[in-house]
C-alpha cells in the first residue's frame, strides 16, 4: 500500500472520528486537578530548584489549582522567558493575546503570569484567547480537553474557544505558536483530518491576526528544526528575535524559536 494512500486512508477515518467526538461531546463539570505541591517538584538545595525559585518569585506563581502540572508551567514560562524577554518591555499596558493549539490549556496559568509580569513594573492587564481544533479528545478519566481548558482557565482573563486559526478573525498584539504541527504526519497522529495540515498557512493568516506592532512567536522542537525552517524561509520573512533553547525542567530535548513583528 502506497504512503499516500495509508495518509488518505488515515485521514478520512479522522474526519468520521472527529465528527463523532463532536457529535457525542457534552462538557462535564466536577473536574479536580492533581495535587502537585511545589515543595516536592526539585530536591532542595538544586540548581534546578533555584531556577525553578527565580520563576516562582519573578512571576508571582501563586495559583491555586491544587498545583497541577507546575513542571509543565515552569516549562513553557521558561521558554517564553528566552524567546519574549527580550522584547516583553515593549508590551502595550492591556495585552491581548492568541494562542493558537491550546490543546487543554494545562500551561495557562503559567502563561498568564508571565504576560502580565514580564518587564512590567506593576502587573499588565491580559485578555487570552485560546483555539484548538480538537477540544473533544477525551481523556481516561472521563473529562475532555474542553474541560480541562475551562477548569484551568478559571479566575483568568482567558476565552477558549473552538474552531480552525486559519478561520480566526480578529487581531491581538501578540500571537502564539507553540509546537505547531510542522508535518501532515502529526496532524494525523493528533487525531485531525489531513486537510488540518497547512504549515505555511497557518503561519501567514496568524501573522495577519496582528495588530500593527504586534508579534508571532513560534516554536519548533530541534529534530522539527528542517521542517520549520523550510516553511518559514518560503514566507521570506525576518525575524527580530531567534534563537535555541533547552528547558530545565522537562526532557523534551531543545527547541527553536522566532519572533516576527506584525
Amino acid at each position: 500500500m502506497s504512503h499516500s494512500l495509508i495518509f488518505t486512508l488515515w485521514s478520512l477515518f479522522n474526519r468520521a472520528s472527529l465528527a463523532w467526538r463532536r457529535w457525542i461531546f457534552r462538557p462535564r463539570s466536577g473536574l479536580c486537578l492533581p495535587d502537585e505541591p511545589w515543595e516536592t517538584l526539585f530536591p532542595e538545595g538544586t540548581e534546578l530548584s533555584r531556577e525553578a525559585e527565580r520563576l516562582r518569585s519573578l512571576y508571582h506563581l501563586d495559583w491555586s489549582d491544587a498545583h497541577a502540572n507546575q513542571r509543565e508551567n515552569l516549562h513553557v514560562l521558561s521558554l517564553l522567558e528566552a524567546a519574549l524577554g527580550p522584547v516583553a518591555e515593549h508590551f502595550p499596558p492591556t495585552l491581548d493575546v492568541l494562542d493558537i493549539g491550546a490543546k487543554d490549556w494545562h500551561y495557562l496559568p503559567g502563561l498568564v503570569r508571565f504576560l502580565r509580569h514580564a518587564r512590567a513594573p506593576e502587573p499588565r492587564a491580559t485578555r487570552v484567547t485560546g483555539l484548538e481544533a480538537d477540544p473533544y479528545h477525551r481523556y481516561r478519566d472521563g473529562f475532555t480537553r474542553y474541560d480541562y481548558a475551562q477548569r484551568y482557565a478559571q479566575g483568568l482573563q482567558a476565552r477558549y474557544q473552538v474552531g480552525d486559526s486559519r478561520k480566526h478573525g480578529g487581531s491581538h498584539d501578540l500571537v502564539l505558536l507553540l509546537y505547531p504541527f510542522w508535518r501532515e504526519r502529526e496532524v494525523l497522529d493528533w487525531g485531525l483530518p489531513g486537510a488540518y495540515f497547512d504549515a505555511s498557512g497557518m503561519v501567514r493568516h496568524a501573522r495577519s491576526r496582528l495588530k500593527e506592532g504586534g508579534l508571532l512567536l513560534v516554536t519548533a522542537y530541534a529534530s522539527e528544526r528542517e521542517w520549520a525552517t523550510e516553511t518559514l524561509g518560503l514566507l521570506g520573512w525576518e525575524a527580530r528575535v531567534t534563537g535555541e533553547w533547552r528547558s530545565p525542567f522537562v526532557g523534551a530535548g531543545s527547541s527553536v524559536f522566532w519572533v516576527f513583528q506584525g
